[in-house]
């Protein structure tokens, strides 16, 4: 690590510490900052740095929080740039963020033309799904494993114009996966519409693999990426898929109502923009002489409209912006290192059945299992939910009936361990 980096995380985690400190009416702000000359920021590595960067979170008391895959907590540094901005908003300023565009696009290695700006990962979903042009008789393949916010979009343009939808079932490898897609993909699979990161047990799917095989096959390659950014490493111009939509408020630590979706630039003529405002035109005339639009917004911008919220933007700009300070790929790699000590806490229990896949490609930041009785099950998520303080989450899509468990780099070796201990101490 640099020592410009090492010296602004430092600053960082000081001043952040002692503000959320103050905000939580635990002391003055100059106490706060001199309980915190005394740590070691030296080189901010390994168990030392995650301890320290834990600092920037406002924990609630006595609670564990396993659930960054519906939610991330905010670190100070977002919730003081959401506050900042929302004061430039009261004093007039309401122009767009600056910079939000470009975080975005440099995140994902893509181009700023390719970056339409969304509230949520299921409004870039509507956008491609609402927006394609498919005719009756064209198919789609989703996946059993569907978050509702890919399935549904889906599935009403289905029954609207009358398309064919084809499941896969995903296996238990990335080899078996790919064996399963090629089955369903016909002449007329027009869309290949998967989540990145399957919400109910965190299976990574192989979405380098299927764009690269079916690029030449299948007209459009879409990917629901809620759980991509702040897991993974994402190169989406090497992956070569058309579309990928994400979301700032789960794996990057932002706020809720913040988004993204990449459509990729040789695509923008296919997609037409059906939600549209003020921002998405490039020229209009309304008179009793002359009706006309002259067209769309150069770019995936098309796809933004009307008044955005600058507070939200400003704060996921941040969330990006403070990992990239971190260091993305020492993210990546706690996040899996902490996953996998849970797994190995919990994995020889004859009475548990673990469904994420062991494979490594194909797994990642989140665990799911359940008792291998399905008359124990409910009791035990029960019990779980109202135990130790962990904060979990429940997964009844697909009929699965289990517990997925979030593990993100504020979490701690000991709130895995403590959570591995009391799935083994379990008894109904």
């Amino acid at each position: 690590m640099s020592t410009n980096r090492r010296q602004f995380l430092r600053r960082l985690i000081a001043g952040s510490a002692a503000g959320a400190l103050a905000m939580h009416g635990l002391g003055q702000i100059g106490k706060a900052e001199s309980e915190l000359e005394g740590l070691d920021f030296h080189d901010l590595s390994g168990v030392d740095k995650w301890a320290e960067l834990r600092k920037l979170f406002i924990y609630a008391e006595n609670q564990a929080w396993f659930n960054t895959g519906t939610l991330g907590l905010m670190p100070t540094p977002v919730v003081t740039a959401i506050q900042e901005s929302l004061n430039q908003l009261q004093k007039g300023n309401y122009n767009p963020a600056e910079g939000v565009r470009s975080s975005i696009a440099s995140l994902l290695h893509a181009k700023l033309e390719e970056i339409a700006i969304t509230h949520n990962t299921t409004q870039g979903i509507n956008i491609v799904a609402q927006g394609l042009k498919l005719r009756p008789g064209d198919e789609i393949i989703l996946c059993d494993q569907e978050h509702v916010g890919n399935a549904v979009p889906w599935l009403a343009r289905a029954k609207r114009d009358k398309l064919r939808i084809r499941v896969l079932e995903p296996g238990p490898d990335a080899a078996t996966t790919l064996l399963r897609l090629r089955a369903l993909v016909s002449r007329k699979t027009k869309v290949i519409a998967l989540p990145h990161i399957t919400c109910t047990t965190g299976q990574v799917l192989p979405i380098a693999d299927i764009a690269r095989r079916y690029a030449a096959e299948v007209p459009y390659i879409f990917f629901d990426g809620a759980h991509g950014p702040g897991t993974t490493e994402l190169d989406l111009p090497a992956i070569g898929c058309g579309f990928y939509a994400s979301c700032g408020h789960k794996w990057l630590c932002g706020p809720a109502g913040s988004g993204f979706l990449y459509v990729r630039e040789d695509l923008l003529p296919t997609l037409q923009p059906i939600v549209v405002g003020a921002g998405s035109d490039s020229g209009w005339e309304l008179n009793s002489n002359l009706q006309t639009l002259n067209g769309w917004m150069e770019g995936a911008r098309r796809f933004e409209y009307g008044t955005q919220n600058r507070c939200v933007q400003e704060g996921m700009m941040a969330a990006i912006n403070l990992q990239n300070e971190i260091g993305r790929e020492d993210i990546h790699t706690r996040v899996r290192a902490l996953n996998g000590r849970l797994r190995d806490g919990i994995e020889r229990l004859d009475w548990l059945e673990i469904l994420t896949p062991s494979e490594a490609e194909s797994s990642g930041a989140m665990l799911s299992f359940r008792p291998k009785d399905m008359n124990r099950r409910l009791s035990f998520i029960r019990a779980l939910q109202s135990g130790q303080g962990f904060r979990i989450r429940e997964v009844r899509e697909a009929g699965l009936d289990c517990v997925r468990i979030s593990t993100h780099f504020f979490n701690s070796e000991k709130e895995v361990d403590d959570l591995a201990e009391w799935i083994r101490g379990w008894r109904e």
